[in-house]
């Protein structure tokens, strides 16, 4: 995974993680290859196999670092069925997410608290996002609410795959977030947090919703379960 474009305050982030900073140590201080000419017996597993020791990582950076070891490993990172990002920044994710096979399993994605996004770029994200058609998607952001003349509202992309979906805006954004005409016609669980939305115009467009969560500080918060489709 390309660190092009990461932040001096990313890298110390990462440098900190346990599972990120191997790929970015100095290269005498990386893994060395041995000179005993064993036989990699690891790297002649099986595609599928190689991705369950990935999986384990829990780490889309650390499973990318892999590629270290071995040309072998190189690129299994981005098949893995579920990817979480963390302490990385919008153009480095922009990156990884360019790499990511179609489509894309789970995506868990944090960003670190100091980079804020416009509402142009959260719609550039979410974009960037639903074109890898995710099942399952958790996204974290911190919101700029300082820009002016960005009081626009964002509208979502179609997400045509994803059956459960979390939405966490720090802090509160204003910003209205609207549904796209096609809608959300997978999505059965929804979790938004800290967001404007219009529930007369969500509701209708996300046929198969079975749970929905809102969370705001506004308005507290509001769960709903049901063995039936939710109706506006």
């Amino acid at each position: 995974m390309a660190a092009r474009g990461a932040c001096g305050e990313c890298h110390r982030l990462q440098l900190d993680s346990t599972c990120c900073r191997g790929g970015l140590l100095r290269r005498s201080t990386r893994i060395r290859r041995g000179g005993g000419g064993g036989v990699d017996r690891i790297s002649a597993l099986p595609d599928d196999m190689l991705l369950h020791v990935l999986a384990r990582l829990g780490c889309a950076r650390a499973a990318a670092h892999t590629s270290l070891l071995s040309r072998r490993w190189r690129g299994l990172w981005a098949r893995l069925p579920e990817l979480t990002f963390h302490d990385i920044g919008p153009e480095p994710l922009r990156s990884a997410l360019a790499q990511v096979a179609r489509p894309a399993g789970s995506l868990i994605i944090r960003f670190p608290n100091h980079h804020w996004l416009s509402s142009a770029g959260i719609s550039e994200l979410l974009r960037a996002i639903a074109s890898l058609a995710p099942v399952d998607l958790d996204v974290h952001i911190f919101v700029d609410v300082s820009v002016r003349g960005d009081a626009d509202p964002v509208e979502l992309p179609r997400f045509e795959r994803t059956t459960s979906m979390t939405l966490h805006f720090t802090p509160w954004f204003p910003r209205k977030l609207l549904v796209p005409d096609e809608g959300f016609t997978a999505l059965e669980s929804l979790s938004l947090h800290g967001c404007n939305i219009d529930l007369g115009d969500l509701l209708p467009h996300c046929p198969r919703l079975r749970k929905l969560q809102i969370h705001s500080w506004q308005f507290d918060s509001l769960t709903v379960h049901t063995h039936h489709r939710l109706r506006s």
